[in-house]
């Protein structure tokens, strides 16, 4: 934008707002947190305001081996707006292999993009190989990126600085 109004007032004036492959209402979202971003709390702040939300931090291995559990942490709200499902996993095919389940079980919900976590630093995740760990594995990370970017959604990932 060249000039000095507000990407609200850009929105309001009927432009389109792309952020990451996605098209959002504001610049409200609500941030992947693990054991915090479940459906209610997405709902919550889609109805006061969030234009994008991000499910919990979602377990490809969970997915593969059909955890019921794991599952329920797909639930979708037609509420929502656009929502980023937010998966790890060690193993670049693993990962993949999770986005598919994602694809081919929730058919119809409305998964704008996915998230990948290389930012928990959680020992219990970090100790498999998953959340932080993967950014001492850049080759890992890249495939990663490339595995789910091929099943069609727009790609997101989730990393700290330190």
């Amino acid at each position: 934008m060249a000039d000095s109004r507000g990407l609200e007032d850009d929105i309001r004036a009927g432009e389109r707002l792309i952020v990451g492959g996605i098209e959002v209402s504001g610049r409200l979202f609500l941030a992947p947190l693990a054991g915090v971003t479940d459906l209610p709390v997405r709902e919550f702040f889609s109805e006061h305001g969030a234009s994008l939300t991000h499910t919990e931090m979602i377990s490809c291995a969970g997915l593969i081996r059909d955890n019921a559990k794991t599952f329920d942490m797909l639930k979708v709200s037609e509420r929502e707006g656009p929502l980023v499902v937010q998966l790890f996993a060690n193993d670049a095919g693993v990962l993949k292999s999770g986005g598919e389940v994602v694809m081919e079980r929730c058919k119809g919900k409305k998964f704008s993009a996915f998230g990948i976590n290389m930012a928990c630093p959680m020992p219990k995740i970090t100790k498999n190989g998953c959340g932080a760990s993967l950014l001492k594995k850049p080759d890992v990370a890249v495939k990663m990126v490339a595995g789910l970017k091929s099943l069609g959604l727009p790609v997101w990932v989730k990393m700290r600085r330190r």
